[in-house]
């Protein structure tokens, strides 16, 4: 199984040592939001970075997959 690239995007601009124990994310800010990039083993994993973004009181504002991790496989 093959980790899942995502970008988290919360509310506000935090410093990235805030974000360390988050796991292996990249943080980039802007004005208003910061975005986090990294992989995630699986929907578990996706849940409990999730968790302690919530845990540090920052609001989500979106979660997605990056297309690196998208195929062309058929939709139903």
């Amino acid at each position: 199984m093959t980790a899942t690239a995502f970008e988290i995007r919360v509310r506000g601009r935090v410093d990235a040592d805030s974000l360390a124990e988050i796991g292996d994310f990249d943080v980039t800010t802007a004005p208003e939001v910061t975005i986090l990039t990294g992989h995630a083993a699986d929907q578990v994993a996706l849940i409990g970075v999730l968790t302690q973004l919530r845990a540090l009181g920052l609001t989500l504002l979106e979660v997605r997959r990056t297309p690196e991790d998208l195929t062309d496989e058929a939709v139903d």
